[in-house]
């Protein structure tokens, strides 16, 4: 009774379904009609007329075309009755008897035959022509058994046929390999002959169990049997044919199970021979060879496929291109590499790579809204293998040059067809031209710093150099285009777009900036290594070799100052044509982080001149003015750049918080060099003993100049910086200076800092009216 009321609330819902489909043809066909009706009442013209009867065969093909889906989805519904649990039950068993069974029973009396033909061979049991014909009337007596049953077992005597084909590839292999009695070409012909026979009885049957079975199952037999008789070619050429036969029946029928599983079984075996079983220096033949050989299959049927269904590609289809293609060209690079004469046609072998994907390219061109990632798949692997191409066939700076301009090339295409896909190929490119160029930068520039630089490298005036600026001509044409175009719809929501956008200029600026630094080390460093002397010692018993270490101190601080002129020139051309905020207090940041490094390292080095410049006698190298001169040039620079950087930032409304820590910054900053500036004197007058008590009432005289400026600018910032320094001053007073100062010195100090102090209590008394009605203001 359940059953029943099962089948009836099936059967109802079938019915509702079949009336919803009848509706919608119903109102298909008030629709055509009433446009019929439209189409004879208004005859004014008669393109009008011709445009209304095209619409009408359109929507009669649409109704034609709805009819037909209702009466197989009618005949769908009336064959297919709603199941029980019974019948589920049922199902579950009939598949197991029905469906996999027969194909475990194949498999297994395949395996019989190949272990009974194994057993013969190996004991001598019956002749080997006895062997070979046996094999022969097994497989003929599973497809005749086939042939019987086609029309009433139709799944079992497709079982038995795929078994019968593999049977017979089976015979054929060992009667060809084993004893000889075929010809290396009445084998191909009677295999292909088994191809097209399998190829049929698939066609025939309409089902891939019978490629997958009959053929998989006929070249992966030879290696569960053992091969140790059989050769490679032999065998490889064997596949291939299956190959053939396997690819034909999935391209005709659309199954692409049949091609995953041919792809997964060759490239196994063959890289399993390549890796474990081949003897190099024999088989490189056949290993370029048969891996070009499948890799053209699998190639050609992938395109093929694409073209004819123009099915979206999926992940798993990404990754089998992928895998074919590097497979084919990591197994030839490796092959020709090993070569004595082979790796002059690396190059080559590369660059064919990408004219077959080119090739591919052409043929998806005029299906590429259909196919998009087929088309972008194909020449991306065509742009790969032509950027591959480049460090295989040339050196040093040509591959930097050549990936540049294919970089520019690929970003003007991006842009002028809006494609996502090209500009992050251009953007990859990119990257790797300017890695190669500071690769180029590292053998060059880098290495050995101070040793064996080549002196025939002129500075400014050789290839390197040509290369940086060639990677700023393409850096500067992508960022000029980056201005004045606008990438695809898609791109500009990514993130990428943002990043790049900012990035790009930055790359610009970085090698602009080393491609003239880089240069300027190097003519400094070939002066020290001309200034090479070698001096005896020991009444010429010891030789000493010594370098001019000052070059090394002027090559140092000339980097600076070429990097303070970088810095200006940035700032003037921001301030005066770019106007960017942002870029604004960037170069900000970098200026003060530029006048630190100078304090922190530049400082010592020209302390290190001067004692040079005034110890001249004891230094065996030639000194000048320019010892000097060199902190006044660095100075001037770093006033110039401050008042850039005051302008800059003082011109702004808003941001208060930045005006005053660049203040505090600044006031450092001068108090730095101050101090330097009094021990550099000191020096030069040769009156260092003066120097711990003329610091001190300088830090006083400092914060007595800031409390001033504080007071009178009504800048509470500069006021706060003088009490920190006077705090550390006091704090150098009685900590250091006691106890390293003579009486006389620590008097003028004490009477000077005591003034000082009573001078700053003295303006605060006298202007604390002002300083109050000002307290509650924001510095401006």
């Amino acid at each position: 009774m359940s059953e029943n009321r099962e089948d009836l609330q099936g059967l109802l819902k079938k019915l509702e379904f079949i009336e919803r489909q009848q509706q919608a043809l119903q109102e298909e066909i008030r629709q055509v009609r009433s446009k019929i009706s439209n189409a004879g009442a208004t005859p004014d013209s008669s393109e009008s007329n011709i445009e209304t009867l095209s619409q009408f065969e359109l929507e009669k093909e649409s109704f034609k075309e709805k009819g037909e889906d209702f009466i197989r989805a009618f005949e769908s519904a009336s064959q297919n009755p709603v199941k029980s649990s019974k019948n589920k039950k049922w199902e579950w068993e009939r598949f197991l008897g029905e469906n996999l069974i027969n194909k475990v029973g194949i498999v297994i009396l395949i395996a019989g035959i190949a272990i009974g033909l194994k057993f013969a061979i190996d004991n001598d049991l019956i002749s080997p022509l006895a062997r070979i014909i046996t094999g022969y009337f097994i497989a003929s007596g599973l497809g005749i058994v086939a042939y019987v049953l086609f029309k009433s077992m139709k799944s079992l005597s497709a079982v038995l046929f795929s078994g019968a084909t593999a049977s017979a590839f089976l015979v054929t292999y060992f009667a060809t390999e084993f004893y000889h009695f075929f010809s290396f070409w009445f084998a191909f012909v009677v295999m292909l002959s088994l191809v097209a026979i399998t190829v049929w009885g698939a066609l025939r049957y309409n089902q891939s169990i019978v490629a997958l079975i009959g053929m998989v199952g006929a070249y992966a037999i030879p290696y569960l049997i053992g091969q140790e008789q059989g050769g490679a070619t032999i065998h490889f050429g064997y596949m291939v044919l299956i190959n053939l036969g396997l690819l034909i029946i999935a391209f005709l029928k659309n199954w692409k199970k049949v091609y995953y599983t041919a792809f997964v079984f060759t490239w196994l075996i063959f890289l399993f021979w390549y890796t474990i079983q081949s003897n190099f220096y024999e088989d490189w033949q056949t290993s370029i060879i048969f891996s070009f050989a499948f890799f053209i299959e699998f190639y050609v049927v992938f395109i093929g496929y694409c073209l004819k269904t123009r099915e979206k590609l999926v992940p798993k289809d990404l990754l089998l291109f992928l895998t074919n293609t590097i497979l084919y060209f990591v197994t030839g690079y490796f092959v020709l590499q090993d070569l004595s004469w082979g790796e002059k046609y690396l190059g080559l072998f590369t660059l064919s790579n990408s004219i077959w994907h080119l090739g591919a390219f052409g043929l998806v061109y005029r299906y590429r809204r259909q196919l998009p990632k087929l088309f972008y798949l194909s020449i991306g692997a065509a742009i790969v293998f032509v950027t591959l191409y480049i460090p295989v066939q040339y050196d040093a700076s040509w591959v930097t040059i050549l990936w540049g301009g294919e970089a520019l090339v690929l970003f003007w295409v991006a842009r002028r067809q809006t494609s996502d896909v090209f500009e992050r190929l251009a953007y990859a490119l990119i990257f790797l031209s300017i890695f190669s160029l500071v690769q180029d930068w590292s053998e060059v520039y880098f290495e050995n710093p101070f040793h064996h630089v080549d002196q025939e490298l002129t500075p400014f005036w050789n290839l390197y150099f040509a290369t940086s600026l060639f990677v700023v001509i393409i850096l500067g044409a992508v960022n000029y285009i980056n201005l004045n175009s606008y990438p695809s719809q898609k791109l500009l929501k990514m993130k990428l777009f943002e990043i790049m956008k900012y990035l790009m200029p930055v790359l610009l600026i970085l090698v602009v900036y080393f491609a003239f630094k880089n240069e300027l080390d190097l003519m400094f460093k070939q002066w020290f290594d001309a200034s090479k002397k070698s001096i005896s010692l020991d009444n010429d018993q010891l030789t000493q070799t010594l370098h001019n270490t000052d070059i090394l101190s002027f090559k140092r601080l000339w980097g600076m100052v070429y990097t303070f002129a970088f810095i200006i020139l940035l700032t003037v051309l921001n301030n005066k044509r770019v106007h960017n905020v942002d870029t604004g207090l960037v170069l900000v940041v970098v200026q003060c982080l530029a006048v630190f490094a100078f304090l922190a390292t530049g400082l010592p080095e020209l302390d290190d001149l001067r004692t040079h410049y005034l110890d001249q006698n004891n230094w065996r190298y030639e000194v000048s003015f320019v010892h000097i001169g060199m902190r006044y040039l660095l100075l001037f620079m770093i006033a110039w750049m401050s008042w850039l950087s005051y302008k800059y930032v003082f011109a702004r409304e808003e941001d208060r918080w930045i005006k005053n820590v660049f203040r505090v910054i600044m006031m450092v900053f001068l108090w730095w060099l101050l101090s330097d500036e009094l021990l550099h004197w000191m020096d030069m007058a040769r009156y260092p003993k003066a120097e711990k008590t003329l610091l001190s009432i300088l830090w006083g005289v400092y914060a007595l100049a800031l409390v001033i400026l504080g007071i009178s600018k009504e800048v509470k910032t500069a006021r706060i910086v003088a009490f920190l320094i006077l705090g550390i001053t006091l704090i150098k007073l009685f900590f250091y200076d006691l106890a390293e100062l003579d009486t006389v010195s620590k008097t003028i100090v004490f009477i000077a800092l005591g003034i000082l102090l009573l001078v700053i209590s003295y303006l605060y008394n006298r202007y604390k009216d002002l300083i109050n009605v000002n307290e509650g203001k924001d510095d401006d």
